[in-house]
């Protein structure tokens, strides 16, 4: 005896309810991964890899078929459905916000009192201090030229 075809709305019913329980076995999975994607993904061969199917999807026009198929209305659908992720990512990397925060504030008051002890007046004096601002907050963040 054949399996009666089940309908678009039960497959869809079917399939959420199967992510919706998903949570644990995703977590778990992850948490069993002993090698980084990310330092994968950053691999010599695997970027090359990257660029060059990207510059083939280019070429061949598949990159602005795909980009074309998606209408103003579909994309402003999409945002509207995923407008309430955004509260929740916030959520998760509020800590983040804060350490950022906190290390921009410590540099920001690092600058002020650098600067107010520094020279003013003429062009020269102001670059020095610009430079010293620049010098700080590039320090603070661990960006190099």
């Amino acid at each position: 005896m054949a399996r009666p075809v089940v309908s678009a709305a039960a497959m869809a019913q079917n399939w959420l309810n199967g992510m919706m329980g998903a949570s644990a076995k995703y977590a778990a999975a992850t948490g069993a991964v002993t090698e980084s994607p990310m330092a994968k993904a950053a691999t010599a061969d695997a970027q090359q890899k990257y660029v060059q199917n990207t510059a083939a999807a280019v070429a061949s026009g598949r990159m602005a078929q795909k980009l074309n198929a998606v209408t103003l209305g579909d994309w402003q659908a999409a945002c509207k459905a995923k407008a309430g992720n955004l509260g929740q990512g916030a959520q998760l990397k509020k800590q983040k916000y804060i350490n950022v925060s906190q290390t921009l504030q410590s540099a920001a008051q690092s600058v002020r009192d650098t600067v107010a002890s520094m020279p003013k007046g003429g062009s020269a004096n102001a670059a020095a201090r610009s430079a010293a601002a620049v010098s700080i907050m590039k320090k603070a963040f661990n960006k190099n030229d």
